[in-house]
């Protein structure tokens, strides 16, 4: 696998400043924004009715993630859960986060990867903090398995971008993305063995920075990676067919053609070849492919006449 240096260059200070939020943050801002002011009133409206916090059980009982109700057929609760909080302060945290780093983070791979790294995160989160609270009576809520995913998507694809942070909320800090990375992950993997009775969904955490870090790599992004090149070589005969298939049939568009050759070139043009990932290869090695057959196919002038 090639090495890619080219994009640790960044001598900013980190967190993006909270500029104008790309396409999918902006949506996902929105999207937890108004279900939270939406389980707010539900609450709110609760107790005027005299019904205290029957409402809001109920909201959760149906929405938030348990083992119970994937078992009674709720299986909507692993994508919904991902929009519920349990608090203002729990909310704010995770759409913090979100709009930081998720901003360079869909700049950099393109909003269609953003989305399911996104989604993929909150979803292996659900399934590994289900691996410990399938039989339990407890409730998962909230976006930090996906917005987990997005910060450690970040720290791989901008190892060294300098990220200033304010320890306990008053002394600023300032170290590289990946030392960052590397203590969240010490202390999420500490906290997943040592704290089972805080309420904290650390298990989910440990989910979405194991995607977070496995997505990059996959898509060619950084350091080589040995763990994930296993990986894709365990996979790959499960995957290849659907991987050719899929292939085939988008290189048939010419849309796609233009959407995906055409922005890879420009890239040539400005950084050269050796800025290439892997699957930027292989899309130009298909792509030249199906141009080829088609001028083999392609009846010449002397045939037409």
């Amino acid at each position: 696998m090639r090495r890619r240096d080219y994009w640790q260059g960044y001598d900013t200070p980190g967190l993006g400043f909270l500029g104008t939020p790309t396409p999918v943050v902006k949506v996902l801002l929105l999207a937890n924004a108004g279900v939270f002011a939406f389980q707010t009133l539900l609450v709110l409206g609760g107790r005027s009715a005299g019904l205290g916090m029957a409402w809001s059980r109920v909201f959760d009982e149906w929405f938030a993630l348990s083992g119970e109700g994937l078992a009674s057929g709720k299986l909507w609760q692993v994508a919904t859960y991902m929009f519920l909080h349990g608090g203002l302060l729990h909310l704010l945290l995770n759409m913090l986060a979100l709009w930081m780093f998720g901003n360079d983070v869909e700049q950099q791979l393109g909003s269609r990867l953003f989305v399911r790294l996104y989604a993929i995160g909150g979803l292996v989160g659900a399934g590994f903090w289900l691996a410990a609270n399938a039989f339990a009576p407890s409730l998962l809520v909230g976006a930090s398995a996906a917005v987990g995913a997005v910060l450690i998507a970040f720290a791989t694809l901008f190892p060294e971008r300098p990220i200033t942070m304010l320890l306990f909320f008053v002394l600023p800090v300032t170290m590289k993305a990946k030392w960052w990375a590397w203590i969240a992950v010490a202390l999420v993997g500490y906290s997943s063995l040592m704290d089972t009775s805080s309420g904290v969904a650390h298990l989910a955490h440990l989910g979405g920075i194991v995607v977070g870090y496995v997505f990059v790599k996959w898509l060619g992004w950084g350091e080589p990676s040995w763990p994930v090149e296993k990986l894709q070589a365990a996979l790959r005969p499960l995957t290849g067919w659907w991987q050719r298939r899929r292939e085939k049939r988008e290189f048939t568009s010419e849309k796609f053609l233009e959407e995906q050759v055409d922005p890879i070139l420009e890239k040539i043009a400005r950084k050269g070849i050796g800025s290439l990932t892997h699957r930027e290869r292989r899309i130009l090695e298909q792509a030249q492919g199906v141009l080829r057959d088609r001028s083999r196919s392609r009846p010449d002038d002397s045939s037409r006449r």
